[in-house]
């Protein structure tokens, strides 16, 4: 090896060392930065040939030294899928845990104002109507009953169609920022490709794409795959979302009614489609998932069990009050009907034939005569019928408290395994302070030691050059 050729090693490790303290520094000042991926720099000894032919193989102790092979973006697909994999999950059993909770607030037992005590009060008040049949306070006591049991009935349905409503604009919100993700993936995508050809580095779009699909995989569930140019492509169950620069759009639509026997609601499936083809996208977890379970199944489920509820006890206590006598002598009166055309929940209200007609209250038998209270008993006792609302109306509020409170034990569990998959993909990917400290140090110190090397050459060449040949002058 020439002493030239040792200034030329000597440098080439104080430029690799640099370049590596440089990347090291930006991991550091990076650690907190949400998507950063750890840059590794990768050092390869220089390639030693032959002097004066690059085609000449024979090893040569020129041009000796270090080189930059490549300075690496750390990630580790496998880690990457897993951890979007459980945020989907876990985003998905959120948000129909979310659903369960609203339902709950719709029936909030136990309550003065609630379901349950709106029908003790008016039960009982059929009792004592039954109690003084000829007492007019009495029987208006029972209509104001009605009334309040209606409205309560008639609010629990508008609160649970206002709360499909709004799940359903969460829906397209949702997807309308599906959308704008795989367009500025695909945006980052075209970018890395130019990037990749140039042979510039990528590594901080890289870290914006991967972070835009981390989002996207937690909004639908979508996942990624490989590409050319180190570009990736999104795929959602199984149909393209992002492939390279190109990207597809969906949307939600109202679709066909729901799985019977919801289909007699006043509600419509919702649907999340390809706007391509318009056929629908499958395999949707995540954000959007979640809230499919509430639009296409929990909400329209409790929606039908109110409505069940309101029609059995129309029957019910319209078949006992058909069979008395009001204080006129009719017989055959309704005492609920529907105020408007739809659900029974949405439009149950007291009969116009009996509404602000106290008198009209079949409280007697028929031919029984005007004292008679014992129709209003058998009006009262309905609300232990077996057909009847209350067993229909306890038996709802158990499943709703047993599946929330399965919906909340899932919600902790995927969450807890999301934040645990992340962690490991964090100590993959991530910055470990401690870790960049030592690897610093063992740079520096290589730094220090090319440093003295090209001293070393220096006064080596210094020697020769100026001292060599000056004996006994």
């Amino acid at each position: 090896m020439s002493s030239f050729a040792g200034l030329n090693t000597a440098i080439t490790g104080l430029h690799a060392h640099k370049r590596t303290t440089e990347v090291i520094g930006h991991n550091v000042t990076n650690a907190n930065t949400e998507g950063f991926s750890r840059r590794q720099v990768v050092l390869e000894p220089s390639v030693g040939l032959r002097a004066g032919s690059r085609h000449d193989t024979r090893f040569s102790w020129s041009n000796l030294g270090v080189n930059i092979a490549t300075i690496n973006r750390v990630r580790d697909s496998f880690a990457d899928s897993k951890a979007r994999s459980a945020s989907a999950s876990a985003q998905e059993a959120a948000r129909a845990h979310e659903v369960l909770a609203t339902v709950e607030t719709v029936f909030p037992e136990p309550s003065d104002t609630a379901l349950n005590a709106q029908l003790s009060n008016f039960w009982n008040a059929f009792s004592e109507a039954a109690n003084q049949p000829a007492s007019n306070p009495q029987r208006t006591a029972v209509l104001s009953q009605a009334e309040t049991l209606t409205s309560t009935i008639r609010q629990s349905a508008s609160t649970l169609q206002t709360a499909h409503d709004n799940y359903s604009y969460e829906l397209t919100a949702v997807i309308a920022e599906v959308n704008s993700l795989a367009e500025q993936i695909a945006a980052l995508n075209g970018q890395i490709r130019q990037s990749a050809i140039s042979g510039m580095n990528s590594a901080d779009m890289a870290d914006q794409r991967d972070l835009l699909i981390d989002r996207l995989s937690g909004l639908c569930g979508a996942t990624a795959r490989p590409g050319q140019y180190d570009q990736v492509d999104v795929v959602l169950g199984g149909s393209t979302l992002v492939s390279g620069a190109l990207y597809e759009t969906l949307n939600v639509v109202s679709g066909g009614p729901l799985d019977p026997p919801l289909d007699t609601l006043d509600v419509r499936r919702q649907e999340v489609r390809w706007s391509r083809d318009g056929y629908p996208a499958s395999a949707i977890s995540g954000q959007a998932g979640g809230l499919m379970q509430g639009l296409n199944d929990i909400v329209p489920r409790y929606m039908k069990d109110l409505d069940d509820m309101t029609g059995a006890l129309m029957t019910t206590v319209n078949a006992v009050h058909m069979a008395g006598e009001d204080q006129t002598g009719t017989t055959g009166l309704s005492f609920f009907g529907l105020a408007g055309t739809g659900t029974a929940s949405k439009n149950i209200a007291v009969h116009a034939d009996v509404a602000g007609r106290p008198e009209r209250i079949a409280l007697a038998a028929v031919g029984a005569g005007a004292l008679d209270g014992s129709n209003g008993y058998a009006l009262a006792a309905v609300a232990s019928s077996a057909t009847g609302i209350n067993p229909k109306y306890q038996s709802m509020l158990g499943r709703l408290g047993v599946e929330s409170q399965a919906a909340a034990n899932r919600s902790e569990t995927q969450d807890r395994f999301a934040t645990e998959t992340e962690a490991q993909r964090s100590s993959i990917i991530g910055v470990n302070i401690d870790e960049e400290i030592t690897n610093l140090m063992i740079s520096q110190r290589a730094y220090e030691a090319s440093a003295r090397l090209l001293t070393a050459v220096d006064e080596m060449l210094d020697v020769l050059i100026n001292r060599t040949g000056l004996v006994g002058r």
